[in-house]
C-alpha cells in the first residue's frame, strides 16, 4: 500500500502507542483517521493534520462509521492492565473490542489490518524461546487479575485471526515486548522513571527481557501497511536479546535520565527470547540503540514542557 495520500484509520490514537502510529502516518504524507472515545483529547493530532472521529470499541455501528471511507486500519485500542481493572471489563476491551474492529473493517469494506497485539500472548514455554509460530495462550488459562492482561491479548489474537479469515481481511499482527517511549503513563518507562528518581533504589540484573522503542514500533505498523510481504504474518517487535534490564537502567543515565544515588542489584535470573528474524527479512526492521530511545523519550517531553510553559505565559499575558 502506498501511504502517500491513503486515509488510514488508527483506534485508540490517544494512547502511547496510537499516537506514534498516527504522528508517523503524518511524516509519510498519509492522513489519519484518529478514532478515539475522547475527541477533545486528540486536539493536538487534528491541529497537526488528522481526522477524529468518535468511537468506542464496544460499540460496532459506531466503528463502522469511523472506518467509513479509509484505505485501512491499525487497531492500537485496548487495555493494559497488571494488577488493575476487572477481569471482565479487560477480558472485554480486549477480545470483544479486537472482534469489534474487524467486524466493523468488514462492514465499511476496509480489508487491509494492522493489529498491536503483545510478545505476552504467547503461551509459556520451557525453553523461553518465542518464535512467531509459537501457541498463543487460550480461554482455558488460568486468570487472574495479575495475567489477565497476558490471556486476554493471546485470546484476542486467536479469536482475530479467525474472524479475519472468515469476513475475508488482509491482516498482520504485532507482538511487541516491553515497550518504551516519551509519554508512556502506563508501563515501562513510567515504571523506570519512578524506581530511577530515587535517591536509593534496588534494580534487577540478569532479566533479558527485550523491548522496543514506541517510535520504531510505529514505524513497524507503518512498513506492515507498506510491504506486501507483511499480508497475513505476525512478528516479534522487539530488539536483541541480548541487553538486560541492567542495561536498561545504563542507557537510561546515559541518555539523561535521573539516576540514583545508590543502586542495590538483585539477582533475577529470567531469560525470555523473541527472534526477529522474520520482521527483520520481510520489512527490513530493527530497534534503535537503547540509549537512542531514551534521547528521543527525554528530548520529545522536554519539548512538549516547553510548548506547554509558553502556553501558560501567553494566557497569563492576556
Amino acid at each position: 500500500m502506498e501511504l502517500e495520500g491513503a486515509r488510514i484509520a488508527v483506534t485508540g490514537a490517544t494512547g502511547f502507542i496510537g499516537r506514534n502510529v498516527a504522528i508517523g502516518l503524518l511524516a509519510r504524507g498519509a492522513v489519519p483517521v484518529a478514532v478515539v472515545r475522547t475527541p477533545a483529547k486528540a486536539a493536538p493530532l487534528a491541529a497537526a493534520g488528522a481526522e477524529v472521529r468518535a468511537a468506542d470499541v464496544g460499540d460496532v455501528d459506531a466503528l463502522t462509521r469511523a472506518f467509513d471511507g479509509v484505505d485501512g486500519v491499525v487497531a492500537c485500542a485496548g487495555a493494559v492492565s497488571l494488577g488493575r481493572g476487572s477481569v471482565a471489563d479487560v477480558i472485554a476491551t480486549n477480545v470483544q473490542g479486537t472482534t469489534h474492529q474487524l467486524q466493523a473493517c468488514a462492514r465499511a469494506g476496509v480489508r487491509r489490518v494492522v493489529m498491536m497485539s503483545s510478545a505476552e500472548a504467547y503461551a509459556p514455554r520451557a525453553d523461553h524461546v518465542y518464535v512467531e509460530d509459537a501457541a498463543l495462550r487460550t480461554e482455558d488459562d488460568p486468570v487472574s487479575r495479575f495475567n489477565v492482561y497476558f490471556v486476554s491479548k493471546g485470546i484476542s489474537e486467536r479469536q482475530a485471526w479467525a474472524t479475519a479469515a472468515g469476513l475475508d481481511l488482509d491482516l498482520t499482527t504485532l507482538r511487541p515486548a516491553a515497550v518504551h517511549g516519551a509519554f508512556d503513563r502506563g508501563t515501562l518507562t513510567l515504571w523506570f522513571r519512578r524506581l530511577l528518581s530515587l535517591p536509593v533504589t534496588v534494580f534487577p540484573t540478569h532479566v533479558r527481557y527485550p523491548s522496543v522503542y514506541v517510535g520504531d514500533l510505529a514505524e513497524a505498523a507503518l512498513r506492515a501497511l507498506e510491504r506486501p510481504a507483511a499480508s497475513g504474518r505476525a512478528y516479534n517487535v522487539c530488539g536483541g536479546d541480548d541487553h538486560t534490564f541492567w542495561d536498561l537502567k545504563n542507557a537510561w543515565r546515559d541518555a539523561g535520565g535521573p539516576s540514583p544515588w545508590l543502586v542495590l542489584p538483585v539477582p533475577v535470573p529470567v531469560h525470555r527470547r523473541f527472534p526477529i528474524d522474520r520482521i527483520t527479512a520481510d520489512l527490513d526492521w530493527s530497534n534503535r540503540p537503547l540509549v537512542d530511545g531514551f534521547r528521543q523519550t527525554f528530548a520529545l517531553e522536554a519539548a512538549a514542557l516547553a510548548d506547554a510553559s509558553s502556553s501558560r505565559r501567553k494566557l497569563a499575558a492576556r
